[in-house]
């Protein structure tokens, strides 16, 4: 329904802006022609999308999420699974300066759901292996072990950010 909604708007929208243009040209009145104009601009920019990022990890997939994305974001979630012995681990790229081991934050879901947790351990795969790291710096495509989070709570595109 929304997205009917937004293609009518927008439908609208490029007339409102089209006749505003013809009325400009045509010379009619030129107030008309400034409030057509405006009223394009507004109801284009009206039902717009939430902040969007792309992130790309090693295997050149491409994860994009829709959650709102801010200077305490970590990292977008671009993969998850379910460890024995680790719990939930996801994987993605840092977007921060760097990160450590045991910070408390929070997982933005695409559902306006927050999730509190701990960020337990980094691994970071080096020469082909799978070994752990004392921090991540930003570009780092890391997996991280979540504390008191399952796999069905979060799915791929949700954030993780800093707790306030």
């Amino acid at each position: 329904m929304r997205k009917v909604l937004r293609i009518l708007f927008i439908i609208l929208a490029v007339i409102m802006g089209l006749s505003g243009i013809v009325i400009m040209i045509g010379g009619d009145s030129p107030f008309q022609a400034l409030i057509l104009c405006i009223a394009f601009f507004i109801i284009s920019n009206l039902f717009k999308d939430k902040k969007q990022v792309v992130v790309s990890n090693n295997m050149n997939s491409i994860v994009t999420s829709s959650v709102m994305v801010d200077d305490s974001t970590i990292m977008v979630i671009n993969e998850i699974y379910t460890i024995v012995g680790e719990g939930t681990v996801v994987c993605g790229e840092i977007l921060k300066e760097h990160i450590e081991p045991y910070t408390y934050a929070i997982v933005k879901t695409k559902n306006n759901g927050v999730l509190e947790t701990q960020i337990m351990n980094f691994r970071e795969k080096i020469d082909g292996v799978n070994r752990a790291i004392d921090v991540a710096y930003k570009g780092n495509y890391i997996s991280v072990g979540l504390r008191g989070i399952s796999k069905e709570q979060i799915s791929v595109g949700d954030i993780i950010c800093y707790k306030n």
